[in-house]
């Protein structure tokens, strides 16, 4: 093939990594896969631009000792403007079936779990996220990371 176009590919590469509507990204990734009851993730997002919805969302990675069917955690958001959102969410992780229904990585399994659509920020600013485990057990095993992102809407 020739070189130009491995050029080009990479070009084209660069360029869509470059207009990603990823606007921030945050990865947790827990000490002996166990994340505690009261380890609460707290996170700082800039917003520079509130005329555009935004989602908010994350990769839950789990291995196949998860002891439930579900994960249960409560997603609040504190906006710069003094405002704040909180609701507690549940997301299934097994089929009808019994059987995982996130994609298998090396670390288990990998589901993604939309908390927000379309969402306006009042102003810009850093807005403050907290997210925290809402199951019944104190130390819950089997959770290997949390990846939370916001992303421009499409």
């Amino acid at each position: 093939m020739p070189k130009h176009f491995f050029i080009l590919i990479f070009v084209l590469g660069m360029l869509h990594a470059c207009s990603s509507p990823e606007i921030y990204q945050h990865q947790v990734v827990f000490q002996h896969q166990i994340w505690n009851r009261f380890h609460f993730i707290e996170l700082e997002v800039p917003v520079e631009t509130v005329d555009i919805p935004y989602d908010m969302l994350i990769d839950f990675v789990h291995t196949a000792d998860y002891p439930s069917d579900h994960i249960a955690i409560n997603f609040t958001v504190y906006f710069s403007n003094g405002g704040m959102r909180s609701r507690d969410y549940t997301f299934k992780l097994k089929d009808v079936d019994g059987k995982w229904t996130g994609e298998a990585t090396a670390n288990g399994f990998r589901s993604t779990l939309p908390f927000i659509s379309s969402m306006q920020f009042p102003e810009a600013g850093m807005q403050r996220i907290r997210i925290e485990s809402k199951m019944t057990k104190f130390d819950l095993p089997g959770v290997y990371s949390l990846d939370f992102k916001v992303r421009k809407s499409h």
